[in-house]
């Protein structure tokens, strides 16, 4: 809260002592108290939204969190689409993650652009909770794959959960990933026009 971030999105970790948990961390101590460890200061959870486009409630058959958010900067509408990786049976314990299906990534943010485009939003970004490995020009990894099938109308796509360094373009993206535990971020920019809200140049830098 104290850096005041715009969006987030979920990750595998958040799910290590369930969905509860994970709603937890979000909405704060008054959804589920069992974690409510101080009693005598109140979490009362974040200040900013989380999206994630791929987690659906088996019970309701509804996605656990709304799948993205417009920000409007300037005359401009910005998504932000987020996922987590899909592969989550292999990451949480099965008992966590009982009552939840974790969709194809390029599935759910391709149905969520379209929805956003229907809407009128000029730019698409994506968070995902998955990632990739680059050596020079050499991109490979889950987050190649996806990029490579994800709408046109995705400018940009921040990668996680490989702990590794991405700044490069798959298919017209860019696609950029700073490391890990806060030793870098990503200062990414998108040149836009304001009268045909068209991304004429997109480019970013890994600063440690």
């Amino acid at each position: 809260n104290e850096i005041k971030f715009d969006v987030g999105t979920l990750g595998n970790h958040e799910f290590d002592k369930g969905k509860k948990e994970a709603l937890r961390l979000i909405y704060g101590n008054s959804y589920n108290k069992k974690y409510d460890l101080r009693k005598k200061q109140e979490f009362k959870g974040v200040n900013f939204p989380y999206v994630c486009a791929n987690i659906i409630e088996k019970k309701t058959g509804k996605l656990l969190l709304p799948p993205s958010i417009v920000k409007e900067v300037n005359s401009l509408k910005i998504g932000f689409i987020g996922v987590i990786t899909s592969n989550m049976k292999n990451l949480a314990f099965p008992k966590n993650i009982e009552d939840l299906e974790f969709l194809d990534e390029a599935t759910a943010i391709n149905k969520e652009a379209e929805n956003l485009k229907k809407n009128g939003v000029d730019i698409i970004i994506v968070l995902a909770h998955e990632g990739g490995f680059q050596e020079k020009n050499n991109i490979n990894g889950p987050i190649a794959t996806i990029a490579k099938k994800i709408s046109k109308n995705v400018q940009v796509v921040i990668a996680g959960h490989t702990h590794s360094y991405l700044n490069c373009y798959i298919d017209g993206k860019l696609v950029v990933q700073s490391k890990c535990y806060g030793e870098a971020f990503a200062d990414t920019h998108l040149v836009i026009d304001l009268k045909t809200h068209k991304v004429i140049e997109k480019y970013s830098k890994i600063i440690h």
